[in-house]
């Protein structure tokens, strides 16, 4: 009977140890270099950075979704998007 109460608690201390937030480093934005090497990689593709902008988001009930329209490539094409978290 101890060694099970023993046995379960030390498995709810490692399961809370486990769910614990770690701290995270923010991923590097592609350089120069790394793009460079893409595109050398795989010639006439032409690989670009990305660019960021606003895309005004539609609220769909209370906060049940959020959604707003992006346009993706060359002809643009417009894509409805579900903003997840």
């Amino acid at each position: 009977m101890k060694i099970t109460a023993l046995v379960t608690l030390a498995a709810a201390v490692l399961a809370f140890t486990d769910a614990s937030p770690i701290a995270r480093r923010p991923h590097p934005a592609a350089s120069s270099a790394q793009m460079a090497k893409l595109n050398k990689r795989y010639p006439g593709v032409n690989i670009l950075a990305g660019s960021s902008g606003k895309v005004p988001l539609t609220d769909v009930s209370p906060d049940l979704e959020y959604y707003g329209t992006v346009s993706v490539g060359t002809p643009a094409q417009n894509v409805k998007l579900d903003f997840d978290t």
